[in-house]
């Protein structure tokens, strides 16, 4: 009888140190990549007096599972009313944390740019340029809401930027982006 009690009692507390092993195990996060380096095929939309297209790279680094840095360097093309090159860096706040494959990100930045702005208006289907203003400094605050899909090494996003230019006079700022990058 006390052989029975005995070998009960060991297989009893074995069995919950088992349990105890199984619970403590977290299981790896499905996306564990502490840098990730994308390029932008395309940026569009509205940048202080005029429309922007362009295209650009971005670096991201994961601090945390719901934090992380962002460094966008977009160009934007001389096709509409602004040229130029933009500088944001800005912070990602993932509120699902980081690890899963489809994501949602939002945060806010600050955006440097040095623009040639140019001003005009349509005529007949003709666009006639009335001011030009070269080199223009920018400085500006925004916030961008994202959604990130990654894989095991490849990495898609899609950013909507909206926030405001304060120096050289107080406009508005909106800007997509579509970001394709690998995690490194």
């Amino acid at each position: 009888m006390k052989k029975k009690f005995f070998l009960l009692s060991v297989l009893f507390v074995l069995s919950f140190s088992q349990k105890a092993k199984c619970q403590s195990r977290e299981d790896p996060p499905l996306i564990d990549k502490r840098n990730t380096l994308s390029i932008q095929p395309i940026i569009w939309g509205k940048f202080g007096k005029g429309e922007v297209v362009g295209s650009g790279i971005e670096f991201e680094r994961k601090i945390s599972q719901a934090l992380s840095i962002e460094i966008p360097i977009q160009y934007f093309f001389p096709y509409l009313d602004n040229e130029g090159i933009s500088l944001g860096p800005r912070l990602k706040i993932y509120p699902y944390k980081k690890e899963k494959p489809v994501v949602w990100s939002i945060g806010p930045g600050i955006r440097y740019s040095k623009v040639n702005y140019f001003e005009g208006w349509y005529l007949d289907g003709n666009y006639y340029k009335t001011e030009y203003s070269p080199n223009t400094d920018v400085l500006g605050f925004e916030m961008h809401n994202g959604l990130n899909v990654s894989a095991k090494h490849l990495y898609f996003n899609v950013t909507s930027t909206l926030g405001i230019n304060c120096i050289p006079s107080t406009t508005a700022i909106f800007i997509n982006s579509m970001s394709i990058g690998i995690h490194l």
